[in-house]
């Protein structure tokens, strides 16, 4: 235990989480235009972050001494088709993995859980999310209803999170490790919550909030993330 906790005084993990990219129909506060992200991306590579699969993420938060000095993991909710048609390419470019959550019971339709809150535009097919697994995307859950955990009881949580984990590990033939929560919350108990992951087989869950972490983390299921938007100052968030 000594050695993990000076490992843990030296190593950082960073994650950030997008949602659409590209250009939007109408206003969106949730889209960052190509041009941005390409840029975005070009300030990671050229800072003292070094990008990881989320498999090196979890075996990095037992095994810090996996990980470079500064990991950062980038994330990507909702499986917009924009992830598809927008964000792969310049992922490729980069050479970037990433982890996408995907709420099961839209696939291939619309946000529609979004209803009144965003305009409805349309979420990846299942061809179109095993092609991005075929490009190094994770594909990991992001429930199946995408409803607010909070408004939920603990046996629907337990649904949410068995279902959709069973959903993409039958197509995709991968395992599902890691789950980001509905809007960014665990729930009125997340400790709870945080047992009924575990007891699932998930290793790792995510909130929108926060930004580093000291591995080996003690609290897996809430991991934290910044949430990225057009004008976020990443050269202030990475330290650069």
């Amino acid at each position: 235990m000594r050695e993990q906790s000076s490992t843990q005084s030296s190593r950082q993990i960073g994650v950030l989480a997008f949602h659409k990219i590209g250009t939007p129909a109408e206003t969106n506060f949730s889209y960052i235009p190509e041009a941005i992200f390409d840029a975005q991306l070009a300030q990671i590579a050229g800072s003292g972050w070094q990008v990881i699969s989320p498999d090196a993420f979890l075996e990095g938060l037992e095994q810090p001494d996996t990980l470079p000095e500064r990991a950062l993991l980038l994330t990507f909710d909702d499986a917009y088709r924009s992830m598809y048609t927008a964000a792969l390419p310049i992922l490729g470019s980069f050479g970037y993995p990433c982890a996408l959550f995907v709420p099961t019971l839209f696939i291939g339709a619309t946000n529609a859980f979004d209803h009144g809150l965003q305009p409805e535009e349309p979420l990846c097919t299942w061809d179109e999310l095993l092609e991005l697994q075929r490009h190094g995307v994770s594909l990991q859950s992001h429930s199946v209803s995408h409803r607010v955990f909070s408004e939920l009881n603990p046996g629907d949580i337990h649904e949410e999170v068995q279902r959709s984990k069973a959903a993409l590990e039958s197509r995709t033939g991968r395992p599902v490790r890691m789950f980001a929560y509905p809007y960014g919350e665990a729930g009125l108990d997340p400790e709870a919550t945080g047992v009924a992951l575990c007891q699932a087989g998930y290793q790792a869950a995510f909130l929108v909030r926060g930004f580093s972490h000291r591995p080996p983390s003690t609290q897996p299921f809430s991991v934290g993330r910044l949430l990225m938007e057009p004008d976020t100052n990443l050269r202030r968030v990475l330290g650069d």
